[in-house]
């Protein structure tokens, strides 16, 4: 026996505008542009493209529409598909942040961290929704973590200097935030949480 190929062009076609359908709908989301990137991966779906990848695209394109309800059933499906899809893990927790669900949120970036332990995101993530539930040393092992694996991450050392802030750390506090400082981007935030 012999491999055959494609026994017509109306395969490769399809092929073919489902790639380019899924690629829209990328680019969209890139652009900012969710409506129609939710639309293309709609038609993605409506062409047979029943994959992980496909629903995690249209859940995040509904999570920034701040249609969060569905955007979990989509990430849910995506999950189904394929349980090791941090990136469904990681959208779903946003979207249960963002609906104030902040153990549910929780759980989900501990799964994250469980299939990528080196994902400063999944981790930085996780620190910032323990913070929201006054977990504050829960969270300082957090952004330790993100520290380790990206030092130079701004962001999460003035969310560590706040943490310890609540933990009446005030010292530890003032070391984040002056580390902060030399990033201009926090500047301003950093000023005013230095003074207090």
């Amino acid at each position: 026996t012999s491999y055959e190929k494609p026994n017509s062009s109306k395969e490769n076609q399809f092929t073919l505008q489902l790639a380019q359908t899924i690629n829209s709908g990328v680019e969209f989301g890139n652009r900012g542009e969710h409506q129609q990137a939710l639309e293309c991966f709609d038609r993605a779906i409506q062409l047979g493209k029943n994959h992980a990848e496909v629903w995690g695209g249209k859940g995040l394109a509904l999570l920034h529409l701040e249609r969060y309800e569905e955007a979990l059933v989509c990430f849910d499906r995506a999950i189904v598909m394929d349980e090791n899809f941090i990136y469904a893990w990681l959208d779903k927790g946003s979207t249960l942040f963002r609906l104030e669900r902040y153990e549910e949120a929780v759980q989900c970036y501990d799964r994250a961290t469980q299939i990528d332990e080196n994902h400063a995101y999944a981790w930085h993530d996780k620190g910032s929704t323990l913070f929201r539930l006054e977990r504050y040393e829960e969270a300082l092992v957090c952004f330790d973590r993100v520290i380790q694996l990206d030092d130079s991450n701004t962001r999460v050392v003035h969310d560590k200097g706040l943490a310890l802030q609540n933990l009446r750390r005030y010292e530890e506090a003032l070391v984040c935030f002056n580390a902060a400082l030399k990033n201009k981007q926090y500047h301003h935030k950093n000023l005013i949480h230095k003074g207090k």
